[in-house]
């Protein structure tokens, strides 16, 4: 029957929706209730007196000149429902449709967003390896700056020592110098010789003899 048929796409619509995220499933879900009790109205309108199947013993006791108007009428009525239902049938698949759609674009954005989140992740991974790579290069370059630092001290304790050390043997050479000069001794220079005829002999040659001896000869 239609109407069983109608129930069976909703209910089916139902368990499409259930599977839809968070953000979707709201939405299409009051959809498919507002569908589901419309249905619901239909069956029972067309389930009133005026539809339920009439005997033909009714028909012929019924059917007269007074009643024909009434009974076009009534059958007026049951096309006009019918093209009512057919409408909403037709309704019901065109939503059907666009929430298949919007189930497919929905499993479409879920696949991309798992991509997107696979993507992230591996990016995040590289990110850590890289600022762990980072956090080694740093220790590395504080050990460098150490060593050279020390270096560079060392270094310069080498040559303020050099420097010291020729600084010492300089001042030592200075010292051995003057030392030298003043320890040197000094030239004498020959006296006169004063000429006696009597003992001039005797008196150059005391004269040419030295301070010590003459000090000698007056002891």
């Amino acid at each position: 029957m239609l109407f069983d048929e109608t129930k069976d796409l909703i209910e089916q619509m139902s368990l499409e929706v259930q599977e839809l995220g968070p953000a979707s499933k709201d939405k299409y879900a009051k959809r498919v209730e507002c569908f589901l009790s419309e249905l619901e109205k239909l069956k029972t309108e067309f389930k009133k007196p005026r539809y339920a199947p009439r005997s033909k013993a009714s028909l012929h006791k019924d059917f007269t000149d007074a009643d024909e108007e009434s009974l076009r009428e009534e059958v007026l009525y049951d096309s006009d429902m019918r093209a009512r239902l057919l409408d909403n049938t037709e309704r019901v698949a065109r939503s059907t449709g666009r929430l298949e759609d919007g189930l497919r674009v929905a499993l479409q954005t879920e696949e991309v967003g798992s991509h997107i989140l696979t993507d992230l992740g591996e990016q995040r991974e590289k990110l850590q390896r890289s600022r762990n790579r980072l956090r080694q290069a740093d220790t590395d370059l504080n050990k460098s700056s150490r060593i050279i630092s020390e270096m560079t001290r060392r270094v310069i304790q080498n040559r303020i020592v050099l420097i010291g050390m020729v600084i010492f043997m300089i001042l030592i050479f200075i010292v051995a110098i003057y030392l030298v000069t003043r320890r040197g001794v000094p030239v004498v220079q020959n006296p006169p010789v004063v000429s006696n005829p009597v003992n001039g002999v005797q008196l150059s040659h005391s004269l040419t003899e030295s301070p010590a001896g003459l000090s000698n000869s007056h002891h």
